[in-house]
């Protein structure tokens, strides 16, 4: 592949990312399967895995449709670590960085939590698609297990006030 080619290549891939992240933040489901590869897999934060369209469509429907859905809103950035990783000739990739998102959930708690994520690309009728995106956040460092973390602390220091008090009450008997 000479290099023009390679940089017109890359230029489409950029413009596939941009397509298929503002069809996401603007909550447009229809425009990101568009960008989808028919047999995507698409692995979630919260360990679910959609298997192609349909499960993807379920997907965001549940998580973001409807009085049951856990998430209110939801906006992501991206930045990609480097250069798409082209094999063979001109038909595949894959592609690695981070996001940060920010969500609002059903009951009203907002945060932003950091990524990493990783995507494979497909050539199919000559246009370029998803066909693999799988994204995690830090076990050990986010914004979740802080909050767990300080609901414990003041679970526990609650506990040790009423334990104090039940005692001074049991001891004046």
């Amino acid at each position: 592949m000479s290099e023009s080619d390679e940089e017109q290549t890359h230029g489409e891939l950029r413009a596939l990312a941009d397509r298929a992240l503002e069809a996401l933040n603007s909550g447009n489901l229809e425009q990101l399967l568009a960008h989808a590869d028919e047999r995507v897999v698409f692995t979630a934060m919260n360990n679910d895995v959609a298997y192609g369209r349909t499960e993807l469509r379920a997907y965001f429907e549940k998580m973001l449709k409807g009085p049951d859905a856990p998430v209110r809103e939801f906006r992501t950035s991206l930045e990609v670590d480097r250069l798409t990783q082209l094999y063979g000739n001109d038909q595949g990739g894959t592609a690695a960085g981070t996001s940060r998102s920010f969500y609002r959930l059903k009951d009203g708690s907002c945060f932003n939590i950091d990524n990493r994520w990783t995507a494979t690309v497909v050539k199919v009728d000559g246009e370029w698609k998803v066909a693999t995106f799988h994204s995690s956040a830090n076990l050990f460092d986010n914004p979740l297990l802080k909050l767990a973390t300080k609901s414990s602390v003041w679970g526990a220091g609650a506990a040790a006030v009423a334990g104090f008090l039940l005692g001074l009450v049991w001891k004046r008997r």
